[in-house]
């Protein structure tokens, strides 16, 4: 399968590239510094002539322009602005953008409210590009905050990835990990193909991989410390240590309670499609789900993380 380059070499040594129809959803904690990704990522796309559509639910359009530069092409590239008339609240401090002649790769929603109006925006501008193109969505959670419902968001998700994935896209869905339930981001893990996790320990940036669909190493799913230089990422490489088989682990010990994946999916409030990838190591599990899994078996995390499977 063709190998697509995400703008930063050290992401694409960890997990192997992206690959085409990748929907990448990136749980991202405050401060870890998600827009170096999707910048690197947008400038990528836009020196291979790729037609790029950002959809912007938390940034101006006068802010996301000048993070991009006025050196990098913007002849295949589309700003859906969902901001202005969304969390800026038509204020003339963003309004002004579009009175002082705005920008021809601009196109404003004008009620970003209504997923039925948007969502039509999209699909019109899906039929204007050949496919092969790149998504950018900056904020699943902006779109829950305006839509005002976790449900909502999910639908339209669940609609437009399989969506993208079918045009041969890859898109970047951006949110912020704590804003949402551990149904919703099991769910949502799912669907997409691959996860990543962005989070802050001790003053450190860390990565972590929590899905990572045909790929069969298993190096990203380990945290990995990374820096900020300037616009790039520096990932550093840690000590290769023998991995925990959690999938072969939680297998082991909801087999010996009697308990079926779906008993255990209702328990814990997932579904029985996430438990099977979990025990078949095709994602991994986040802190919370782990620990509910652990509460739900009727073992401590601290037990299950010690005996280790051969």
């Amino acid at each position: 399968m063709p190998k697509i380059y995400s703008g930063i070499t050290d992401l694409d040594n960890l997990i192997d590239s992206l690959y085409v129809g990748d929907n990448v959803v990136w749980e991202v904690e405050a401060g870890t510094a998600p827009e170096i990704f999707m910048l690197n990522f947008l400038r990528q796309s836009l020196s291979e002539y790729r037609n790029v559509i950002y959809v912007s639910f938390n940034q101006s359009p006068h802010t996301i322009l000048q993070k991009i530069g006025e050196t990098t092409p913007k002849d295949n590239f589309i700003l859906l602005d969902c901001f202005t008339s969304g969390k800026g609240k038509n204020d003339r401090a963003f309004t002004k953008f579009y009175e002082n002649g705005g920008d021809s790769c601009v196109t404003m929603v004008e009620d970003p409210r209504n997923i039925d109006q948007f969502t039509t925006l999209l699909a019109s501008l899906e039929d204007n590009f050949q496919s092969g193109g790149r998504y950018i969505f900056d904020s699943l959670t902006g779109m829950q905050d305006l839509w005002g419902d976790e449900n909502r968001t999910y639908k339209f998700f669940t609609y437009i990835c399989p969506l993208l994935y079918d045009l041969g896209t890859v898109a970047y869905w951006i949110l912020e990990k704590d804003a949402h339930s551990q149904k919703f981001k099991a769910n949502l893990r799912h669907i997409t193909q691959v996860v990543l996790e962005l989070f802050k320990r001790k003053d450190k940036l860390w990565i972590k991989a929590l899905k990572l669909e045909g790929r069969p190493n298993r190096e990203a799913f380990k945290p990995h410390a990374y820096e900020i230089d300037a616009e790039t990422v520096v990932i550093t490489s840690v000590k290769k240590e023998a991995l925990l088989d959690v999938g072969k682990r939680i297998k082991e010990l909801r087999t010996r309670t009697g308990m079926s994946q779906k008993e255990l999916a209702d328990k814990v409030g997932l579904t029985p499609s996430f438990i099977s990838q979990l025990e078949n190591n095709q994602i991994a599990p986040s802190l919370g789900s782990f620990i509910q899994i652990c509460d739900a078996l009727g073992v401590s995390l601290s037990d299950t993380l010690e005996k280790k499977t051969g």
